[in-house]
């Protein structure tokens, strides 16, 4: 069998996501490939929607917002959606890239590519999953016609049946992490990690929010023994702002590929809501505080958290030290999140997919 795994460059998440996928299934002796679905087009294309994505990012996210309430709108009204339409034209490349490498089954993470296979459906049998990033059915998922749809939790099949999808064919295996042996004391050497407690502060791919103001915060009002690491991700100006700031207790990083091994020495870590980020971290079961959600499902990320005492959320930006400090230093709340998690998120999804896709299509 040969696996297409599918995802689209708007945000790190989906393309994290789609990996780990192609990791899990290779592991598993089957035969699975990524690709970003925006590179079967145009150059030209592909910069386009990536740039339209970013700045709608600008500032405090207020474009992207307005986007994604017009999308929950439009899906209301029952109609076919223009992203339907402009992904519908996309079929043809993924039917090209099916047929010419023979594969057996695809697996998207991001809508665009899953509605692009919808639409190929009505001409040829290729079955597909459908893989859900964040704790919230997002709008226009009700017109994927996947063979199957993985899901975050059992807590929110209740919002995919809303959009109409059959409950035989939600999995609640959980978003797939892709785990790798991480043993605290290996990892504090190897990263020369000697602070008695550590804050891991993350804000995605792109540097999301004010984050100047709450390392400055973080620092005046620290203990000296108390280390703050800022990973910037692809957020070269954020990088270089504060990398201006010297202070033996901060360590602030570009973006790397080894964040698991920073998550897993944090004592606790601050990180907007991202479904992917927020999952590995729930994985590891570390305490989380939720900080600078982008206006739209990560606000729903967010909110699914808060509600169900996984993470506490702190969004004004006066407060955010204050409130890390305080998780920082409540072992008990700490506990009471970390036991939250593990009784709600799941941490071997990647596995049970695998295990699902081995003995249902293999």
């Amino acid at each position: 069998m040969k696996v297409l795994v599918l995802s689209c460059s708007t945000g790190g998440g989906h393309n994290t996501a789609a990996k780990n996928i192609v990791k899990g299934l290779n592991q598993s002796n089957i035969d699975a490939h990524f690709q970003d679905y925006l590179s079967l087009f145009d150059p030209k294309k592909k910069k386009i929607v990536e740039q339209f994505y970013y700045k709608s990012l600008l500032g405090n996210g207020k474009l992207f917002e307005g986007i994604y309430k017009l999308g929950e709108l439009y899906n209301k009204t029952k109609l076919t959606s223009p992203i339907y339409i402009l992904n519908k034209y996309g079929k043809e490349r993924v039917k090209d890239l099916i047929l010419k490498e023979h594969y057996d089954l695809c697996i998207c993470t991001h809508l665009y590519p899953a509605l692009a296979l919808t639409e190929l459906k009505k001409e040829m049998s290729i079955p597909f999953f459908f893989v859900g990033t964040d704790y919230k059915c997002i709008p226009f998922t009700n017109e994927i016609k996947a063979d199957y749809y993985v899901i975050p939790t059992k807590d929110l099949e209740s919002d995919y049946l809303r959009m109409m999808l059959p409950k035989e064919k939600l999995l609640p295996f959980g978003i797939p992490i892709f785990m790798p042996e991480l043993h605290q004391d290996v990892l504090r050497k190897k990263l020369n990690i000697s602070y008695k407690q550590t804050i891991l502060l993350m804000s995605g791919s792109m540097g999301f929010g004010p984050i100047p103001k709450v390392v400055k915060d973080l620092l005046k009002k620290m203990d000296s023994d108390t280390g703050l690491i800022v990973i910037c991700g692809q957020n070269e100006k954020l990088y270089q702002k504060l990398s201006t700031l010297k202070d033996e207790r901060l360590q602030v990083l570009k973006f790397i590929s080894n964040v698991l091994e920073y998550v897993s020495i944090a004592d606790i870590v601050l990180t907007k809501p991202g479904g992917l980020t927020t999952t590995e971290v729930s994985v590891l079961r570390k305490p989380i505080l939720h900080i600078f959600p982008i206006p739209g499902v990560e606000t729903y990320n967010a909110k699914y958290f808060s509600e169900n005492q996984l993470a506490l959320l702190e969004t004004k930006k006066k407060k955010v030290a204050d409130t890390a400090l305080f998780l920082l230093n409540n072992k008990e709340l700490q506990k009471t999140l970390t036991n939250h998690l593990e009784a709600k998120i799941p941490s071997h999804s990647l596995d049970e997919l695998c295990t699902f896709i081995r003995k249902n299509f293999k």
